[in-house]
């Protein structure tokens, strides 16, 4: 059985992966295991 867990941090969001081989952090941009997070909104268009 596998399993995975997302980390959404206040500053940088990770992915957990737990397989036969144990846990490991998956890559979510290229290489880079950790991105900023982030939530933008756009007002644009909005009346």
């Amino acid at each position: 059985m596998a399993a995975c867990g997302l980390d959404f941090g206040t500053s940088n969001t990770t992915l957990g992966h737990l397989g036969p081989e144990g846990p490991t952090l998956l890559p979510l941009e290229g290489s880079h295991r950790t991105i900023p997070s982030a939530i933008f909104s756009s007002s644009a268009g909005i009346r």
